[in-house]
């Protein structure tokens, strides 16, 4: 008997392919056969920044070079080879997809799971990405632990050296572009008249207190360096590389991650960009021609936040390092 490859619609009649958990025409929810369910895939999209998802993390590992296993990343993910490479390069847990609801995600990890991938689901709230970290600005050394200003007119926080569990560094990369047209007046359409773009990138580093799952991010340059003492320098650069080593040596045991320079790019099909756009009011500048501009700013401090608690709720469930 030949193997079905496509199930009818109870609804509206039509044929769809045999993964899909919704008919593409009408919606309606398709019948299951026994003993195929992994074989239903839900529906995967770009989901908006305010939107709630799951996200299936992916760990490192040897067995993901097998070409079957990559090949059942990319039907399940809809990602291109290209683009599971370059996560699979990491040697850190990265995102591979995003699902819309818990139960999509399930279905994703079983498929995973199946083909020899390792995963496991975290929620986007459970990453709490719209609750900003504590962003410290000076520090104040104490006996056994450090205390932290987030401005002068806020009151202080103390944590204790042995309190701190991860450190996660990383940079913000910054990208503004900014065009220039024409609209003339008997000519429909619009001509590009300038194109502009600048691209910087800004350092930083998260920690947390396991004690109480504080979160904290230092930025390097808007960072009061007067806690190094004699050690401190003229250049910010050399100042936020000498309280890394302050730091991360002052905790021994706790966790240190440097990755997520390496891997920004390639989480951006799963973890975009932020993107916001600001628009120029007309301008005329001759008879029957205006012409106006657009300024659109891309960055991937987000994206950041994202990777940084994904590792901490990862090591408070003892999965980092594993």
């Amino acid at each position: 008997m030949p193997e079905t490859t496509i199930i009818v619609c109870p609804a509206c009649n039509r044929n769809n392919g045999i993964h899909r958990m919704a008919c593409i025409y009408c919606g309606h929810s398709l019948p299951v056969e026994a003993g195929r369910e992994l074989e239903k895939l839900p529906g995967l999209r770009q989901l908006e920044e305010t939107e709630l998802g799951f996200n299936l993390v992916c760990f490192p590992s040897d067995s993901l070079s097998d070409e079957s296993a990559l090949r059942e990343i990319e039907v399940i993910t809809r990602l291109d080879l290209l683009q599971i490479a370059e996560l699979m390069k990491a040697s850190v847990p990265v995102p591979i997809a995003r699902a819309q609801t818990q139960s999509d995600a399930e279905i994703f990890y079983r498929r995973l799971l199946a083909a020899g991938v390792r995963t496991t689901i975290v929620s986007d709230a459970d990453l709490s990405v719209n609750v900003p970290p504590r962003r410290i600005r000076r520090i104040k050394r104490m006996e056994g632990g450090i205390e932290l200003w987030s401005s002068e007119h806020s009151l202080p926080e103390d944590v204790a050296w042995d309190d701190i569990s991860l450190f996660v560094f990383g940079a913000i990369r910054y990208r503004q572009v900014l065009t220039q047209e024409e609209m003339k007046a008997r000519r429909n359409g619009r001509e590009l008249k300038d194109i502009n773009e600048t691209i910087s990138d800004e350092f930083l580093f998260d920690f947390f207190d396991q004690r109480t799952s504080r979160h904290f991010r230092i930025r390097s340059d808007s960072f009061d360096y007067n806690c190094l003492g004699v050690q401190r320098k003229l250049l910010a650069q050399e100042n936020y590389r000498i309280l890394d080593e302050w730091m991360t040596s002052s905790v021994p045991r706790a966790m240190v991650n440097r990755e997520f320079r390496k891997v920004s790019r390639a989480l951006e099909p799963v973890w975009s960009l932020t993107k916001t756009v600001q628009r120029q009011p007309l301008k005329r500048i001759g008879v029957g021609k205006v012409s106006f501009g657009t300024q659109a700013n891309f960055d991937n401090e987000i994206q950041f936040t994202r990777f940084s608690r994904t590792l901490f709720r990862l090591s408070q469930k003892g999965l980092l390092g594993k």
